[in-house]
């Protein structure tokens, strides 16, 4: 049987662990500092930073610090991708749009038989 952890109604399957460490390290905020590199963590802060909405100070310190690493285009560029994904979130939370299993294209193709 799969283990499975819930935490705020995130849902952590164990049985690849480094889709699990991965995962576990997003969600649960393990500070694993092999785990993301330094742009990824700052993704990650911009992301939770849309998401959030802190004070306006936090917001500031935050968003100073992601320009100075990654500077405007790419700050920019993570910016609009969060609220994306968050907008398609909440059409998805608002609508109780159940999550499905998606075979991507690359996953059919290997799945089909060759002739």
């Amino acid at each position: 049987m799969t283990e499975v952890f819930q935490r705020q109604n995130l849902f952590i399957d164990r049985q690849d662990a480094a889709i699990f460490k991965a995962l576990n390290g997003v969600a649960l905020r393990v500070g694993d500092a092999t785990l993301f590199s330094t742009e990824e963590r700052l993704a990650l802060e911009l992301g939770e930073l849309v998401t959030q909405i802190p004070d306006s100070e936090a917001r500031k310190a935050t968003l100073a610090k992601v320009r100075d690493e990654l500077g405007d285009p790419a700050t920019s560029a993570l910016t609009w991708a969060a609220i994306n994904i968050n907008a398609f979130n909440r059409v998805s939370i608002l609508s109780h749009h159940p999550v499905t299993k998606h075979a991507y294209p690359a996953e059919s193709a290997a799945k089909t038989p060759q002739k």
